[in-house]
């Protein structure tokens, strides 16, 4: 129980499209299907998080995704030099000449989310050795197939007393039928899928940021290049995933975080992400 014996794996598929300097353009895009699987991510270190069975740790209740588990990951990175008035002679020259754009485009599914069956120490790690040192976490019981999604609702008042919490925005349209769909897990009685990272989904992220320059030409030998960056372009927000306890069914699928996040958030549910924010600047070379 207190050796270095958990187990994980990493299996993925990557798609790369390269355009270099096609009139002008340049594009660099990534789209990434993969799934990690494992006893958790603490290192040997850690020795005293123990699985819940010792004698069966990838069955009963340790094993499943790991909590940065990401299935699809796409992102773009682009820089297109526009080819009007590249020598910037005359007036016209000089305005609309030596422009260039270079946008970058992130998109993630959702992190694993978990479904504690009670937040306390005790019950989440059902029979761990030393579970202050950290916890394997054990997930409440999927009953039937899971259909519920995982987007931003806005005004779901909830129903029997689940969902009821918060300001009306919540991660599934209907938390009261998701809420019923699981049980508390039961050691011994519960085998596979009981662990990892979690049976759900969470929120999908988004994200465009944006460099925009102009190289400004004096003379032969003396001129400047000006640069504006837009991190986050179209202030999108990027909300917390919601705590997810059958003990607490009032806040159950509850996005209670603020609208960016925070980049002090526990976990890899931390998105950290910012409002938008704009950058200038101005280099002289000669």
């Amino acid at each position: 129980m207190s050796g270095a014996f958990g187990r994980g794996n990493y299996n993925g598929a990557i798609v790369s499209l390269t355009q270099r300097n096609w009139k002008g353009l340049t594009v660099n895009t990534n789209f990434t299907w993969s799934r990690s699987l494992g006893t958790q991510f603490y290192a040997q270190a850690n020795n005293g998080i123990n699985p819940n069975n010792g004698y069966d740790f990838k069955n009963w209740g340790s094993y499943g995704p790991q909590t940065y588990d990401l299935k699809f990951v796409y992102n773009l990175q682009s820089l297109y030099q526009l080819p009007f008035y590249k020598t910037q002679q005359g007036f016209l020259g000089r305005v609309l000449g030596g422009w260039a754009v270079a946008p970058l485009v992130t998109i993630r599914s959702g992190y694993p989310l978990l479904v504690y069956t009670d937040g306390n120490c005790s019950d989440e790690t059902s029979g761990q050795g030393n579970c202050s040192s950290g916890s394997l976490g054990t997930n409440a019981v999927l009953l039937s197939g899971y259909s519920g999604g995982a987007s931003r609702h806005l005004n779901v008042a909830g129903s029997n007393g689940v969902g009821t919490g918060g300001n009306g925005m919540n991660i599934f349209a209907n938390p009261e039928a998701v809420y019923n769909q699981f049980r508390p897990f039961i050691l011994g009685l519960d085998g596979p899928n009981g662990g990892g990272g979690g049976p759900l989904r969470g929120l999908s992220q988004w994200n465009i940021d944006l460099t925009v320059s102009k190289d400004i030409r004096f003379t032969e030998r003396f001129g400047a290049t000006f640069v504006a960056t837009f991190s986050n372009l179209t202030n999108h927000p990027q909300l917390h995933d919601p705590y997810l306890d059958l003990q607490d069914p009032g806040d159950f699928g509850v996005i209670s975080g603020g609208p960016f996040g925070s980049a002090t958030q526990s976990g890899s549910q931390g998105n950290g992400a910012l409002p938008r924010q704009i950058e200038f600047g101005l280099r002289l070379h000669f």
